[in-house]
């Protein structure tokens, strides 16, 4: 299960980026015409990829989870994130989730190892899982 949902992180980054880029260069190649710069297309390249990246890492990462239960990753393999008493998820908790997540992989491979010592109990839950009382399971 450990396995699966790095995979399925893996499939949400490489999709963000994939859309992010594509909106990017979008914008580019219309500023470029329009505008014959290179420098203006080259910034609203930028602007746009970094926008276009905050509003899809939120819909994956918050928005998708609380209508479906599922990012894109999870919703690829089959996973599901559940509240342990089977109310709705709230936005509060994924917040505060994926700010946990962001928080661990900044310290890299110490992150990596503080999850993997922490994957521990009858239901194998991450330890920020098992602080906002969720859970991720197979549809």
């Amino acid at each position: 299960m450990l396995l699966r949902r790095l995979i399925a992180r893996y499939i949400d980054n490489f999709s963000i980026l994939i859309a992010s880029f594509l909106l990017g260069f979008g914008g580019f190649l219309i500023a470029g015409i329009i505008t014959q710069s290179n420098k203006i297309a080259t910034l609203i390249f930028f602007c746009i990829f970094v926008i276009a990246f905050i509003i899809v890492y939120v819909i994956d990462f918050i928005v998708l989870p609380k209508k479906t239960g599922s990012t894109v990753g999870k919703r690829v393999l089959r996973l599901k994130i559940i509240n342990d008493n089977g109310s709705d998820l709230k936005y509060s908790q994924l917040i505060i989730r994926e700010i946990i997540v962001q928080a661990v992989g900044f310290f890299g491979i110490f992150g990596v190892i503080l999850l993997l010592m922490s994957y521990s109990g009858p239901q194998h839950k991450l330890f920020y899982d098992s602080t906002l009382d969720m859970n991720v399971v197979k549809r």
